[in-house]
């Protein structure tokens, strides 16, 4: 714990992402608070740990970590992380300084990839 500027103790952030028993706090907080957290946040857990909401015992293994992100996606809170702009066919990261344009189904495709397309359909 550290002090503010007024020289109080700063409360303790629970680690939610690193520690079970603060996201079992979270999780019994919500579900008594929350209109309807139970029934969305059992579903976001199971689509997080990539198993069938039914089974009861490959969610209850879940980790403290996907916990966390099934409970921030339930509240719409989730952030994904910025990924860099790839060709959608081939996958190849995009340079930046180089224009790219969309074809037949495609929003983003390299110089290459265009051509490709263009050279195929022509």
């Amino acid at each position: 714990m550290g002090t503010d500027r007024n020289g109080k103790h700063d409360q303790h952030v629970p680690n939610y992402t690193g520690d079970l028993n603060a996201m079992h706090e979270a999780e019994v907080y919500a579900i008594a608070n929350i209109h309807e957290f139970d029934s969305f946040y059992w579903i976001k857990l199971a689509e997080v740990t990539k198993c069938s909401r039914l089974d009861g015992k490959q969610i209850g293994h879940a980790t403290a970590a996907q916990r966390a992100e099934a409970f921030l996606r339930t509240l719409n809170l989730w952030v994904e992380e910025e990924q860099e702009p790839c060709c959608q066919k081939c996958g190849e990261k995009l340079q930046t300084n180089r224009k790219h344009e969309g074809y037949l189904g495609y929003d983003i495709l390299c110089g290459l990839c265009a051509d490709d397309m263009r050279n195929r359909h022509e």
